[in-house]
């Protein structure tokens, strides 16, 4: 009976023994899982310092996976960190200070799934709205102030963001054809008032900013030449002058020829023929300009020197100087195959009689367009000017288009 209890006895203790560690180690995996997964669920939800107390309770119950909750544990802190940088380049972004938020949202690393998601889209918002600010700058500079140079620096800004954007491309190489023809077309009004040595500083600005722009290039040397025509003219005009005064001191009681012909000095042609240019024969301007209605403005230009062959068509002819006009629809349309000052002032003078010396004036830039770009046509409200058939042709309209 002894043996028989102390078996028992030995069984229970056996089972214990067994129980005992089994009861233990369920117990302990059960608080370890449970604490690990409320702290999975805390950083889902970004409460960063309860996810850390509950990696530290479950770290309690399994010391062997501590490695493990440590590299968790250093994965919040950089969420934590992630998060305040990410809410920061929220608060630039608000604030309009998009370049400042574009770096600060580079900053945010991969490891932050979520945020550096949202980041890229943040930083690709803020790209558009940056280039789209600029560029809008710049427009508004060259179509309403016609600050070329400046809308360019606001383009560059925006292809610093994009040096690809196709938007941004095609304005910058519009702004400097612009600001290139803005100085030709001034270059040629000093050039029409012989201002040579200030037209040339137009032409330089140009070469400083494009040295191949072959227009500017083109115009320099012609102006240069013509600088040296003036002196030389000048000095013959002087050397005139003086011969006249020589034959009037002259004391004779005799009334020669020579001395007659010599005080008729044409200072005028000795002046075109030193600067080797053709004379233009026509009325001087009048006042009276604008005219309107068909006949009036056909009896104008019969009084510049053009010749009609019918009620539409006529002919404008001084040595080698030609230029035709046709009456079409609501406009007269001029053409020439040769471009140069005289040609240049009877375009003017159709172009004022028809609107006036003011909107004459400011519409010669429109045919300078079409010089330097003959692939294409230039339009305002008051006249069009394009390249066809190897002439330069200019419509006057007769009505606001």
């Amino acid at each position: 009976m002894k043996n028989k209890r102390k078996i028992i006895i030995g069984i229970i203790i056996g089972l214990l023994i067994i129980g005992i560690p089994t009861s233990v180690y369920g117990y302990n995996s059960y608080n370890y899982n449970l604490y690990y997964s409320k702290a999975q669920n805390d950083i889902e939800s970004e409460e960063y310092d309860e996810a850390i107390l509950n990696f530290n309770e479950a770290i309690k119950y399994r010391k062997n996976n501590s490695e493990e909750i440590n590299e968790q544990i250093k994965l919040i802190h950089d969420l934590k960190v992630s998060k305040v940088i990410y809410e920061d380049g929220l608060s630039k972004f608000k604030e309009k200070k998009y370049l400042e938020s574009i770096s600060i949202f580079e900053k945010i690393k991969e490891e932050d799934e979520k945020r550096y998601k949202l980041s890229q889209e943040k930083i690709y918002e803020c790209k558009k709205l940056y280039i789209n600010i600029n560029l809008d700058k710049a427009m508004k500079l060259s179509s309403i102030d016609k600050k070329y140079l400046e809308g360019l620096d606001y383009v560059d800004l925006a292809l610093k963001v994009n040096p690809e954007h196709e938007q941004a491309l095609k304005l910058k190489a519009e702004l400097e054809m612009l600001y290139k023809d803005q100085h030709i077309y001034l270059a040629k009004k000093e050039a029409e008032s012989k201002n040579y040595e200030e037209a040339i500083k137009h032409l330089d600005i140009i070469l400083e900013f494009d040295d191949k722009y072959e227009r500017a290039i083109e115009l320099k040397p012609e102006y240069e030449e013509a600088i040296e025509k003036e002196k030389a003219a000048a000095k013959a005009k002087e050397e005139a002058q003086a011969k006249q005064a020589a034959q009037k001191n002259k004391v004779t009681s005799e009334k020669d020829t020579s001395s007659k012909e010599s005080s008729g000095v044409n200072y005028q042609e000795m002046l075109d023929k030193a600067l080797g240019r053709e004379t233009l024969s026509i009325p001087p301007y009048k006042d009276i300009y604008p005219v309107h209605g068909h006949e009036a403005i056909k009896q104008e230009l019969k009084n510049l020197g053009f010749s009609f062959d019918s009620n539409e068509t006529a002919m404008f002819e001084q040595g080698k100087i030609k230029i035709g006009i046709v009456k079409s629809g609501d406009s007269w349309q001029l053409a020439t195959k040769r471009w140069g000052r005289n040609e240049e002032t009877v375009f003017w003078r159709v172009m004022s009689i028809i609107w006036g010396r003011e909107i004459a004036d400011s519409n010669r830039i429109y045919i300078d367009y079409a010089l330097s770009m003959p692939g294409s046509s230039h339009k305002s409200p008051y006249i069009i000017a394009f390249i066809a058939e190897n002439a330069l042709r200019v419509r006057v309209f007769t009505t606001k288009q």
